[in-house]
């Protein structure tokens, strides 16, 4: 049964003889309470997101068949114990509400394969979360964290974690644990390093760092080899680690924001299924002279040179279709026609370029444009 957006405010108490319905979709309406629908003891999936519930009944238990449960974007302030009774349930979505804490009891919800707590208030997770051997995502951003319980490594299954925008102040040691973690996520927390065993993860593909207070990255990073995107932006490194030149299935390298970070790595040069990098104004601005260009026949250069201030053999990875430089200085005005050399060249953004308008739009290659 499908009722969504229905301006629903109360449920009809004759909706228990409807005792064989198995899905019950009322999203989108002014619900406040529901105590008859735990009656329809035959659900598998109840759908009461976009409501004004403020809290679940004790009985919601008696949903004994119940698999996927969601209730975000109500005024939850917490989640009765019974909850944890609920042995069928796989999917839990309890996001934006204005929970503070989750009950222990939830860790008896082992057959759980996803749980979103995110936009809630919570400050803690309990030790019990370890017990949801099935889980494999869990989405826990825009919160209170200080702290994550070190049971969250007994969690093998899981192949996605986001903690961003909490108050994390340090990640537990041993996450090489999470075997099967594909996508990491703890931007936006106020982190100053990262453990050493992060690069033995060894199917992480997506790792999101940005807007931190890390000074330094692991120095075997290059472990990561399935690593296909990188965001560090908006922290305070100094230097890249050499090994981050053997991510060699690395796409997209986010360094923008680090204003002490002024060099990077010869060994970039290797990055040759790089798509997409951003860097800041340190990169670009040191030692500009008018003979050095950021592109001279780049199809012919084998070096990513330290000297990335004089724009010097920049450009080895000739797949590159996307560069940002986060800037607004001048010396972009100088950069030469040879740019249209790069021919999978999509956009340069912000600032424009005005010696090329008109330029690239006269070559053979569509694909290569600017962003004007």
């Amino acid at each position: 049964m499908k009722l969504p957006l229905c301006n629903i405010v109360t449920i009809d108490p004759n909706i228990r003889q409807l005792n064989n319905v198995t899905q019950l979709v009322l999203m989108g309406n002014r619900i406040q309470g529901l105590n008859a629908v735990t009656k329809l003891t035959a659900l598998v999936v109840l759908d009461l997101s976009h409501n004004l519930i403020e809290s679940l009944p004790e009985s919601i238990s008696d949903l004994t068949n119940l698999e996927k449960l969601y209730v975000q974007h109500n005024n939850l302030s917490e989640l009765p114990d019974t909850i944890g009774e609920l042995s069928k349930l796989m999917h839990l979505m309890i996001e934006y509400n204005r929970l503070q804490t989750l009950p222990a009891s939830i860790g008896n919800l082992l057959g759980l394969t996803r749980l979103n707590c995110s936009g809630n208030a919570i400050q803690e997770l309990p030790e019990e979360i370890g017990k949801l051997g099935k889980l494999k995502g869990l989405l826990c951003g825009y919160n209170h964290l200080e702290l994550l319980p070190n049971s969250i490594l007994d969690l093998s299954q899981l192949c996605c974690m986001s903690f961003g925008n909490n108050k994390l102040r340090e990640l537990p040691d041993g996450l090489s644990k999470l075997r099967c973690l594909t996508e990491l996520d703890v931007s936006s927390n106020r982190l100053t390093e990262i453990p050493e065993d992060i690069v033995n993860i060894p199917l992480l593909l997506r790792l999101d760092l940005r807007d931190n207070e890390v000074t330094s990255l692991p120095y075997h990073i290059g472990n990561l080899i399935r690593l296909s995107t990188l965001d560090v932006s908006d922290n305070d490194l100094r230097h890249l680690p050499y090994s981050i030149g053997t991510l060699e299935r690395l796409e997209t390298l986010l360094v923008h924001g680090n204003d002490k970070l002024n060099v990077l790595p010869d060994s970039i040069g290797n990055l040759a299924h790089l798509k997409r990098i951003e860097f800041g104004e340190p990169l670009l601005y040191p030692k500009i002279r008018d003979d050095t260009w950021i592109v001279n026949y780049c199809q012919q250069h084998k070096d990513f040179t330290t000297r990335i201030g004089r724009f010097r053999n920049m450009w080895n990875i000739i797949r590159l279709p996307y560069v940002a430089a986060h800037t607004k200085h001048p010396l972009f005005e100088m950069i030469p026609i040879e740019i249209i050399h790069i021919i999978t060249l999509y956009v340069i953004s912000d600032p424009c370029i005005p010696l090329m308008k008109g330029v690239v739009s006269e070559r053979p290659h569509k694909r290569a444009k600017t962003c004007v």
